[in-house]
């Protein structure tokens, strides 16, 4: 283990050196520490490196690299010789040691678990740990000597932040439900007869990092309250009387670590730096005295190295009108009886007949086509049509083409599939604003009577259901997180008994998990005895009983990168998507044939066209062009000149009392097929012609493009990476486990294949996999984005995604509770030519403008883009708790932002949708940069040119000059007066076509 460590980070060492620049900052944001005993010496984990220095302050010295292992929450041995860590490294969180000059780091607990907040014990051979693997968290001894491993707290519920006494014999700690209860824990009697006493319990705040005092009686600990966060401290442990009594040490932006006491004090992290509180707690004379002097701040310095991204940019073809073959496939399955497919693609429902032309049968020319579905008899197909607005269920009799309603209510259903006596469909519905991104209720149908029944509910991000051949179980994919401190676990398979609702999760063969939730299985075959699924990437093959329980696994023979795995009626050969194939493999012999889907688009031509503006503001000036016309050929400007001084080439379009921009580019953003035609309209109405999908299906996310780009409905550029590429552990049902290097080149090799515009190198993709990820994406040409900004910084990353959301250490390393950043965030970012897209909206912001902005609420957009039942979830969420303390933190976000900027980071404005609503979030999000203190002219070109920058089309986006993409949009005042002037959208311009607000907003839905 040793050896393959030093060797990764001696190639570290090349990386950086070859490329490398210095950046140094005087603040940590949410980082821990440790004082060794002597009380001058502080180990410090800024940015996941380990760092010493003296209490006296100056300079930090880095002893780690910054990853393989990350290094967190660090804890001195008792002779102050070594320093135990919680590391990430391989995919896991486990306990490390080094020295405190920086060698013999060394690996102490291993597994496919987390081991966490190490503490190391007095006795000098033991460190306590918090750790999941006994299936939730749980306190944990390990010798570091023997490696012995032993449990200390066995609960049902999550322990977390041991610290133990002295002489060993009592040990503190949190216990949570997370969203439920907190609770700090004394374990009494450790060595003889341990038993438990509950100090501190609450179900509305929170409590963090228990930490005995010196003397082993009072103890600190911190409290978060709403917006409130303390360090308190108990002088005697035993006495309830001094609860009631307790010290407030400090409060502010107290960092969710624990501090180390020392004889005269108390060293912690807050307010981005480190501190030390004087403090004295003794009895004198039989009365407790308390002696609390000035807080004073301990002055550092440390430096970090970034690499910059040295790559040539792929060229993108924005012009060809040549046909080319469908790649984009939202879904597609296998007729049982003769092998024909039926599949989405372009707006449309396509059966093909062998290698025959497809054919669209899809009867509606303006709504979209979703999860088509045959019959096991062949004879019908069920389908998600919207038809009138509105995602239902329907069945074509594929005999005599007629079709009928299954289903008309306000929830939209998708991923269907049906029993195998034909007598009822399984699907998903969904009430909820994130459509595939949130929550579904699992559901049956009678494809006769037409009633329904709900078989589980909000069920996160699940998978296809389908049927066993005994027509009372289901099989569904389903995230298994690995507790419930965290989120992350597994994508299994969970069994449904539709008859009293039971259910359990399978365990995996060879404890791997499917790939995806949306795509990988599992898929059943004809007749009934195995399922398909996939895993590593790749297609795995099990066998099953009537009830679908895994009675046995097939050797792997069809070994190539999959998705979508359909049986063909012999129940041998499978169907599957192969990078830009469509294969055939036979699950016996491992032969495999390549077939194709016999349909082709081709992009939509446009129209000479001549556009007079009464102000034209192209993203360089800082100013408007006044009263000139814009002449677009073949989708793009060929001329800007003075009103009338040359002739108009094509129609000649009067807007000589508007404005106009660049088209607005939103630089974060999740599609969702659940919205049909009319999320392009959406994205076109709020004047937004280019959308960057930084993490979805692949094949959806292409049929979207190709939907959008053959006219076929109207929507923006597309944009788009595939799954979101994590690690062992992932959350989201569009994240793709890439558990092991095989399973991360058969990502890279569709990556290729489908021609990705970036790759998202997710939260718990290990260090060492994100560097291989990064090299083959520059590779290709392509840029990517993390969520973090180191490691990131030291691989070459291009760019980052949001300040705080998701993060694999259960705080945010960029962003601290009460929603600031500190320097060595800001220098980073700023520094480094990261480029950061802070999602700001998502994260305090949205609440606060939709509550502000009550124009955006009666703007015609939002009725027609939004569902009932999406606008009274927004109204009900916009009254809670949480957005309430949302609100309060919003002015700390715009501090923020305008660091981030004034020191000259590369911007760029994104929202996260569909969390936050498509289209309106992104002019929040404009509205609050304005807000935070840029200026008009800067916040447009956040959401224009320096998107199109972070993509790599600089050059044909994101400003209105001569030669590049006509993409812009027609306001009805000048935004560079007032910004709230986005609103009001008389035309968008995306690519020479053009689209008057009136045509975007039509409201087909059912009255």
């Amino acid at each position: 283990m040793l050896r393959s460590v030093i060797g990764i980070i001696a190639f570290i060492g090349v990386l950086l050196s070859a490329n490398a620049e210095e950046i140094t900052f005087n603040e940590g944001t949410n980082f821990g520490l440790s004082v060794d005993q002597t009380g001058t010496t502080i180990a410090m984990d800024i940015q996941g490196v380990l760092w010493t220095m003296s209490t006296e302050g100056g300079e930090a010295k880095a002893i780690t690299s910054g990853q393989q292992p990350e290094v967190r929450e660090p804890s001195f041995s008792p002779d102050g010789s070594k320093i135990a860590f919680q590391g990430f490294y391989q995919g896991y969180f486990h306990i490390w040691t080094v020295n405190v000059d920086g060698s013999g780091l060394k690996q102490i607990t291993e597994g496919q678990f987390d081991d966490r907040e190490p503490f190391w014990n007095a006795d000098g051979e033991t460190i306590t740990f918090a750790s999941d693997r006994s299936g939730n968290y749980d306190i944990w001894d390990i010798n570091v000597n023997t490696s012995a491993v032993k449990q200390i707290t066995r609960h049902p519920d999550d322990d977390a932040h041991p610290h133990k006494s002295k002489d060993g014999n009592r040990l503190l700690f949190t216990r949570e439900i997370k969203g439920r209860y907190s609770e700090i824990v004394l374990l009494d009697d450790l060595l003889e007869q341990p038993f438990e006493t509950s100090l501190m319990k609450s179900e509305t705040v929170k409590y963090y990092r228990p930490n005995w005092y010196i003397d082993n009686i009072g103890f600190s600990y911190i409290l978060h309250d709403g917006n409130d966060i303390m360090v308190e401290f108990v002088a005697d442990i035993n006495d309830r009387n001094e609860y009631r009594n307790k010290t407030i040490l400090d409060q502010g932006d107290i960092f969710p670590f624990r501090g180390t006491w020392v004889r005269g004090g108390l060293y912690y992290t807050a307010d981005g730096v480190i501190k030390y509180a004087p403090f004295e707690s003794e009895f004198v004379r039989g009365e407790r005295k308390i002696i609390k002097r000035k807080i004073r701040q301990i002055d550092f310095t440390a430096t970090i190295n970034s690499v910059r991204p040295n790559y040539v940019k792929k060229q993108r073809d924005f012009d060809s009108l040549e046909r080319q073959s469908v790649r984009g496939i939202g879904s597609m399955d296998i007729s049982a009886k003769n092998n024909d497919i039926i599949f989405s693609a372009i707006g449309g429902m396509w059966l093909q007949k062998g290698n025959a032309p497809a054919e669209n049968i899809d009867t509606d020319e303006i709504g979209q086509v979703n999860d088509p579905t045959w019959s096991n008899d062949g004879s019908r197909v069920a389908f998600v049509a919207e038809r009138d607005g509105q995602m239902d269920i329907w069945i074509r009799n594929m005999l005599n083409g007629r079709e009928e309603r299954l289903t008309n209510d306000k929830n939209r259903e998708y991923r269907l599939s049906w029993s195998f006596d034909g007598t009822k469909i399984a699907y998903l519905s969904t009430r909820g604003r994130s459509n595939t991104w949130g929550r579904a209720d699992l559901k049956i149908i009678d494809t006769e009577y037409g009633t329904t029944e709900t078989i589980e509910e909000t069920v996160f991000t699940p998978g296809r259901p389908v049927w066993t051949s005994d027509n009372d179980h289901l099989l569904m994919a389903v995230v298994k997180p690995a507790t419930t401190r965290f989120r992350e676990g597994m994508h299994v398979i969970r069994q449904y008994n539709v008859r009293n609702k039971r259910k359990k999760d399978f365990d995996m063969p060879g404890s791997i998990g499917l790939s995806t939730r949306d795509g990988s299985g599992p898929a059943m075959s004809p007749d009934g005895k195995r399922i398909a699924y996939v895993s590593e990437g790749e297609i795995r093959v099990s066998y099953v009983d009537l009830s679908g329980n895994i009675t046995g696994s097939m050797e792997n023979r069809c070994l190539g990168v999959a998705h979508m795995p359909r049986w063909k009626r012999n129940s041998e050969d499978l169907s599957y998507l192969s990078g830009s194939s469509l294969l055939t493999c036979n699950v016996r012999t491992g032969e495999t044939s390549t077939e194709y889907f016999n349909l082709t688009w081709a992009r939509a031509s446009t129209d000479d066209v001549t556009i007079h503006v009464g102000k034209l503001f192209n993203g360089v000036s800082d100013t408007t062009m006044d009263n000139v016309d814009v002449y677009i050929s073949k989708g793009r400007i060929t001329k800007i000149t003075p009103h009338g001084s040359e002739p108009a080439i094509g129609e000649l379009i009067d807007h000589s009392m508007d404005t106009m921009i660049p088209g607005i580019m939103a630089g974060h953003t999740h599609q969702t097929e659940l919205l049909g035609e009319k999320l392009g309209r959406n994205w076109l109405s709020y004047g937004i012609t280019s959308v960057r999908d930084p993490g979805s299906n692949p094949y959806k996310s292409l049929m979207r493009k190709e939907t959008w780009e053959s006219g076929i409905q109207k929507g923006p550029r597309m944009f788009y990476a595939g799954w979101l590429t994590g690690g062992a552990r992932i959350y989201y049902g569009q994240s793709y486990n890439a558990i092991n290097e095989k399973a991360l080149r058969h990502e890279i090799t569709r990556a290729k294949e489908l021609d990705y515009d970036m790759v998202k190198s997710y939260v718990r993709l290990p260090d060492e996999f994100q560097q291989i990820l990064i090299k083959e994406a520059h590779a290709m040409g392509i840029p990517l984005s993390s969520h973090e900004i180191a490691p990131a910084v030291q691989n070459a990353m291009d760019s980052v995604e949001h300040m705080g959301a998701t993060s694999r250490r259960g705080y945010s390393p960029k962003f601290s509770y009460l929603s600031n950043s500190y320097a060595d965030v800001t220098e980073i970012i700023a520094k480094s030519g990261l480029y950061i897209t802070p999602t700001a909206t998502l994260e305090t912001g949205y609440f606060n403008y939709m509550l502000e902005h009550p124009e955006y609420l009666s703007d015609v957009k939002y009725r027609v883009f939004l569902d009932e039942l999406q606008r009274d979830s927004l109204r009900r969420s916009a009254q809670s708790d949480y957005v309430a303390n949302e609100i309060r933190l919003n002015s700390n976000m715009l501090k923020t932002i305008k660091q981030i900027h004034d020191k000259g980071a590369n911007f760029t404005a994104g929202t996260d949708s569909p969390f936050i609503p498509y289209g309106i979030a992104q002019h929040f999000e404009m509205i609050m940069f304005v807000d935070a203190g840029l200026s008009e002219a800067d916040a447009i070109r956040a959401a224009t040119i320096k998107v199109a920058e972070n993509i790599g089309v600089e050059n044909d986006l994101g400003t209105l000059e001569v030669g590049k993409i006509a993409d812009m949009a027609i306001l009805d005042d000048n935004p560079l007066d007032d910004i709230r002037a986005i609103r009001e959208v008389k035309a968008t311009i995306r690519g020479g076509h053009y689209y008057t607000g009136f045509e975007l907003t039509t409201d087909r839905s059912p009255r």
